[in-house]
């Protein structure tokens, strides 16, 4: 972790921030982490995955429990649906609530845009990257989730496009927060997924490290920072959490580290009034 990216507690939440995005004035963040909810076990302790054998009633306490510590209303906010494509989905008034009590009209979404005020914007994690847009200029805002599938399909360039059609955003007026996810020092693959990256993000070459016989290393958030700077957005405005869900277990869940008996944390961002 460094300055970029802090820990903040609301009792006993801890979630994290980009103090950069807070500097805006204009939105309400946060990256949850394990602690401060009602789940036991493996679970422990916010656990906001629906899709898990975990007690639907604890989940959905966890969700309470959550945004009432970051101080935002769980009935306007808007799940993803995410299948590790790059869907991007405009969110309105219209949407608010769906994914949690007003079932979804969409399917495959993994990026959620919106320029309306005090809708709760979701995605959710477990070593896949929390990207975190904001635009204080067109007042807009996005989040996705970018597994490495989504990131060698350049998700975060289709956000930054999206927002430009949308909200008429400047890439060069855009913030993003790259969030805690599984990082290079844990990220291991084999050659099939490398041979993906090379086709997709020929620039990818210079971030492989061999670990052995079919086995190397990559850096996702180096992927995204590339794509985001390919797509017209500045290196002073990408900030990254600088953490890694799989080293520190203990405080975020993890798939690569706890495999399919974990929870799930969840990015959220909400834009407010001026």
């Amino acid at each position: 972790m460094n300055d970029s990216f802090i820990w903040q507690s609301n009792g006993e939440v801890v979630y994290g921030i980009f103090p950069l995005l807070a500097e805006t004035g204009r939105v309400t963040q946060g990256i949850s982490t394990r602690m401060g909810g009602v789940s036991t076990g493996y679970y422990r302790s916010m656990n906001l995955a629906y899709n898990s054998d975990d007690e639907q009633i604890k989940v959905r306490m966890n969700y309470q429990i959550f945004t009432s510590a970051l101080g935002v209303d769980l009935q306007n906010a808007v799940l993803s649906h995410q299948t590790h494509h790059t869907n991007i989905r405009m969110v309105t008034a219209a949407d608010r609530g769906k994914g949690f009590d007003i079932q979804r009209d969409y399917e495959s979404i993994d990026g959620l845009i919106t320029n309306e005020i005090d809708i709760p914007l979701m995605t959710f994690h477990a070593d896949c990257v929390p990207l975190l847009f904001v635009d204080p200029v067109s007042n807009a805002i996005g989040l996705a989730h970018a597994g490495w599938k989504g990131t060698v399909h350049n998700l975060a360039g289709k956000m930054v496009e999206e927002m430009a059609n949308a909200y008429g955003s400047n890439p060069s007026d855009l913030l993003v927060g790259i969030g805690p996810s599984i990082r290079e020092c844990c990220f291991i693959i084999r050659d099939d997924v490398r041979q993906v990256f090379l086709k997709e993000l020929p620039f990818s070459e210079e971030l492989f490290k061999v670990m052995g016989i079919n086995q190397w290393k990559v850096s996702l958030q180096k992927s995204n920072i590339e794509l985001l700077m390919k797509s017209g957005v500045k290196s002073k405005h990408i900030v990254d959490a600088g953490v890694c869900t799989c080293c520190q277990s203990d405080l975020l869940f993890s798939h690569r580290a706890q495999g399919k008996n974990r929870g799930t944390m969840a990015a959220l961002l909400q834009l407010n009034e001026k």
